[in-house]
């Protein structure tokens, strides 16, 4: 018997369906992210999507010669590759491991036919990406108005 321990769980599958949840699940492997790993590239498709359970991954920017800026995060609220369900295949950003931990991934393929074939899911995956795009907006917006 297994057991499931209150870190181990995604908040954006969370919210789907029971039903639904269980299908994306079942299409899912747990994986081990490492400090420092790089999951994406900007322009580069993605393989993956990954679900954090109790790691987070952060979203960078890079820009010619100037540092790289970090424009978000992803924790167990939400997922890496959520560019996916609006039929866009390529990483916007580079998706770098912050906080090691463990994260469910599914394959891109995968996660295109989940999105097809669950109206809920997708609703779901869409509603992300608009808070997404929020935070990204609002993070923009503090790096060129605020001093640090």
């Amino acid at each position: 018997m297994s057991t499931t321990k209150s870190n181990d769980v995604n908040g954006l599958l969370e919210m789907c369906p029971s039903k639904t949840r269980a299908r994306v699940l079942a299409g899912c492997e747990k994986v081990t992210l490492v400090f420092g790993q790089v999951l994406c590239e900007p322009g580069l498709p993605y393989r993956y999507a990954y679900f954090p359970l109790n790691s987070f991954i952060s979203l960078v920017a890079s820009i010619g010669k100037h540092p790289p800026l970090e424009m978000g995060l992803i924790g167990s609220e939400g997922m890496l590759g959520s560019s996916l369900a609006l039929g866009v295949d390529e990483a916007p950003l580079r998706g770098v491991v912050q906080g090691e931990g463990d994260a469910l991934r599914m394959s891109s393929t995968d996660l295109r036919r989940h999105l097809k074939g669950s109206p809920s899911f997708a609703r779901t995956v869409n509603r992300y990406l608009y808070v997404l795009a929020e935070q990204l907006n609002q993070t923009a917006a503090c790096t060129r108005f605020h001093d640090i």
